[in-house]
């Protein structure tokens, strides 16, 4: 069996930089010195890696960029859909509705 080792982010509390570092399952390091400045380094939850489910991150995005894509197309078709156009609507509506109601 392969012996598998996982990264680990550390961050430093003294420069703010992070640093990713393999290391045994067996070794528990909660902190390390930064190998940038020497300060005090502790481990830090990482972000889900796409490194490996890079199919299903390539479809995910096409899929975003494709819905963005339309939604952008729709709205250069139909101006009613702009939604500042539709805030401002909104707002001289309240306006002429207090203005209606107050004199």
């Amino acid at each position: 069996m392969k012996n598998i080792m996982p990264i680990y982010e550390y961050y430093c509390e003294k420069c703010h930089k992070t640093t990713e570092l393999m290391s045994d399952f067996s070794k528990d390091n909660e902190y390390i010195l930064c190998p940038i400045c020497r300060g005090n380094a502790a481990k830090v939850f990482s972000n889900f890696n796409w490194h490996h489910q890079t199919p299903n991150f390539v479809k995910f995005q096409e899929s975003a960029d494709e819905k963005m894509h339309y939604a952008e197309k729709r709205l250069s078709e139909d101006k009613s859909l702009d939604p500042v156009a539709w805030l401002e609507k909104v707002k001289t509506a309240n306006l002429a509705e207090k203005a209606v109601k107050s004199g």
